[in-house]
């Protein structure tokens, strides 16, 4: 028994005489123009973007002190009439330290007016007005009392223990 064949093929294996064609040079992708733009394209923002992120990587975008800014002025120049005069260099401001003695308890409504309850040592109750604070949330974060940076964590760790404050579990 024979296999039917389910469909014909143009020769070579089944010794018919089949027909082909010369390929010609349009199917060639390597000679296409726009291929080698594209690709080409393609590699040189490759390249930039590996240059962008090496430079901000390592800095290379920070600007260098120039050499003519770092020069010192001689003092014969800087006592010329008409002269730029040499500009002393500003303190810089340092946060106040924290309280040692006081810390944030909560705040307190008596009559129509708010106040910041602060506790200390051994039971110390002290009310201070709100505009010392900065307020997060509708709570005082931190404020200056004293000179002092008051937070609900500065303070001895003993003195929120002893406060009169009721707690509200």
């Amino acid at each position: 028994m024979t296999a039917k064949r389910c469909y014909t093929t143009p020769g070579g294996t089944i010794g018919g005489v089949g027909n082909e064609l010369a390929v010609d040079r349009r199917q060639n992708l390597l000679l296409r123009w726009d291929m080698w733009a594209g690709f080409f394209v393609v590699l040189a923002f490759g390249m930039w973007g590996l240059w962008y992120a090496y430079n901000y990587f390592t800095g290379g975008f920070l600007k260098k002190p120039d050499a003519a800014a770092s020069k010192t002025v001689p003092t014969n120049v800087a006592l010329l009439p008409g002269a730029p005069q040499p500009v002393a260099p500003r303190a810089v401001l340092s946060a106040p330290p924290f309280s040692s003695t006081w810390r944030i308890a909560g705040t307190m409504k008596l009559n129509d007016e708010t106040f910041v309850v602060l506790t200390g040592q051994g039971g110390r109750v002290r009310l201070e007005h709100p505009s010392e604070f900065s307020f997060v949330a509708g709570r005082p974060s931190v404020g200056v009392v004293d000179g002092e940076r008051v937070t609900a964590f500065s303070g001895n760790s003993q003195s929120g223990a002893a406060s009169p404050l009721p707690r509200t579990n």
